[in-house]
């Protein structure tokens, strides 16, 4: 059944190359997985599973192009998705960046549709359930990463109803609408509640586990501004994997010791070294010289110009999944929005002794609850550099009035992506999408 499992996943791959991914129409060749260690298989490809878009990057501030290697990228979802062109696909029509998501999403369904067919019995309990738990998870991941490019931010007592489609079976025939955001974010929530009982409290990597169901929820509640149900999740996942490499004695943390892996591929666009990829002066401004992360997070060439470095063991791609300095970043700032001002400075202490020189980390004078969580933020982004995060930062804190706008100084041009220009902090979805399933568009 393996060889059928990747004959599966090949020509799937195939159909989405041409079709739009909700308009796909299954044919007789197509062979489906029907056994528990087909689904776990399935669950397993990392090429697919493990991998999220460098649009999340590619959209933020943290770095930028040079103009001449901008003008050059072939790709020109990715070279208009930089400037936030109002057209950002001219006249391609499809994406990886909505196709690699609902990929997921399909292979999570193929696994719940197909464990119906299957008996749970005292033999295969246990498994069945983790598998279960497991495309649960997969599916509520990948929606929420694409709610993070296509679906209007989350915003607390307001709804839009440009969320995402909400496939919940593996009939490609199945008629699916675009969903209001609220909804999009309950989905995601309920997936991640209904896989909480069924996953092992110990961690893998490379699977989900009760700890991931924790760290997820967290991230997902956050954005949604729902303070009080982030911080708890984060204290959940601390509860049972509160692991932090010090900088002062591992030179890096390696992806294995994370709570759950996801990489940010091919991220060919923030390769290291390269001359004409910079890294914004702004975001280098923020740390302190004394600060690890300067030689741990990045390397420099002759002009002494950083660049991203290989770390956590992953050499070209980016991490992008959960692990534990994002869980004390969540639940400090959740403190500081509480005004519990000396928790919030307690647990970033837990943290930032490890990233400076032993002996040099200062605790800060702060006791305004708006200055300790300001204080927080810029560390979120020190710290959580290149993890495909910034962009929903900056779009959640711009629903709450941070007024964050961004711009790219292009030799003679600027590009500028206003705070007030909502609808352009939202990708349209892929044209022949569109065309083929009859989605409405949002208008930028």
């Amino acid at each position: 059944m393996k060889h059928a499992i990747n004959f599966f996943i090949v020509f799937f791959l195939t159909l989405l190359s041409c079709e739009g991914y909700l308009d796909v129409k299954p044919r007789s060749e197509l062979v489906v997985p029907n056994t528990l260690e087909d689904f776990q298989q399935l669950l397993d490809n990392g090429a697919i599973m493990y991998t999220e878009p460098e649009l999340l990057e590619i959209l933020s501030d943290d770095y930028y192009f040079e103009k001449s290697y901008w003008q050059s990228i072939s790709d020109q979802v990715v070279r208009n998705a930089h400037v936030w062109a109002e057209d950002i696909y001219g006249t391609v029509e499809s994406h990886s960046s909505w196709s690699s998501g609902y990929q997921k999403v399909f292979y999570a369904n193929v696994v719940l549709d197909g464990l119906v067919s299957i008996p749970r019995t005292s033999t295969n309990a246990t498994r069945y359930d983790q598998i279960k738990g497991q495309a649960l998870f997969v599916r509520a991941k990948a929606l929420y990463t694409l709610a993070q490019l296509f679906a209007y931010p989350y915003t607390p007592g307001e709804d839009s109803e440009f969320g995402l489609p909400l496939p919940i079976k593996s009939d490609v025939n199945e008629v699916v609408s675009r969903q209001s955001v609220q909804e999009t974010y309950r989905f995601i929530v309920d997936d991640l509640r209904s896989a909480m009982p069924l996953l092992p409290e110990d961690i893998r990597h490379d699977r989900p586990s009760r700890v991931a169901v924790y760290g997820l929820l967290a991230r997902v509640y956050l954005v949604m501004g729902d303070y009080a149900q982030a911080k708890d999740n984060a204290i959940k996942a601390l509860a049972i994997y509160d692991d932090i490499t010090d900088l002062n004695a591992a030179g890096s943390r390696s992806y294995r010791s994370s709570i759950y892996l996801s990489i940010i591929s091919p991220a060919s666009y923030i390769t290291n070294l390269n001359p004409s990829i910079f890294i914004s002066a702004e975001l280098m401004g923020l740390y302190d010289p004394e600060d690890l992360r300067l030689i741990h997070y990045y390397r420099y060439n002759a002009q002494m110009q950083p660049s991203k470095k290989d770390f956590r063991g992953i050499p070209v791609s980016a991490f992008s999944g959960l692990d534990t300095e994002e869980m004390i970043l969540i639940y400090a700032e959740c403190l500081a929005r509480e005004e519990a001002v000396g928790e919030a400075i307690a647990q970033m202490e837990r943290l930032l002794v490890r990233r400076y020189r032993t002996g040099h980390y200062s605790s800060p004078s702060l006791t305004d609850p708006e200055d300790v969580i300001e204080w927080v933020l810029q560390e979120r982004r020190k710290e959580l550099v290149f993890r495909g995060i910034r962009w929903s930062d900056i779009r959640r804190l711009n629903e709450q009035g941070y007024r964050i706008s961004l711009e790219r100084n292009m030799g003679d041009e600027v590009y500028r992506l206003d705070y007030e220009d909502r609808g352009l902090w939202t990708l349209p979805i892929p044209t022949n999408e569109v065309i083929s399933s009859h989605i409405k568009q949002h208008i930028r």
